[in-house]
């Protein structure tokens, strides 16, 4: 009886199967996890820039009530806010009211569309 030495061609091929295999589900979860990463840097980044065009919004010096404010965040974004009265706080003691501000910011990513929304209050001076 001779001692077998090396691989048969049936062993070969179902090693480089396996192999294969392996290689193809950690290249697909590379792909979702850099999938993943684009999308929390974007959603960062929108958030970001939403925050910088609530506080352009709150120092405007006149907020035009029921109107809709509109600006551009470049060519990646951009926002839209309402002010408006905010009835479910009375006036104070010196006759101060609060507006409502709801900004909601658009953008793309990934071939798709995607939005988010903040809301502020802004202390209003008296009539």
């Amino acid at each position: 009886m001779t001692a077998r030495r090396g691989l048969s061609l049936l062993e070969a091929a179902a090693a480089t199967l396996l192999l294969s295999v392996a290689v193809a589900g950690v290249l697909s979860s590379i792909a979702v996890s850099l999938s993943s990463a684009r999308a929390v840097r974007d959603h960062e980044r929108a958030l970001g820039l939403a925050r910088s065009a609530m506080e352009e919004v709150l120092a405007t010096d006149t907020l035009p009530l029921g109107t809709t404010l509109r600006g551009s965040l470049g060519e990646w974004a951009e926002w839209e806010a309402v002010a408006q009265l905010d009835h479910r706080f009375q006036a104070g003691a010196h006759g101060t009211q609060l507006a409502r501000i709801q900004l909601r910011v658009r953008w793309r990513s990934d071939g798709r569309r995607h939005s988010m929304a903040l809301e502020s209050h802004r202390r209003l001076a008296a009539r």
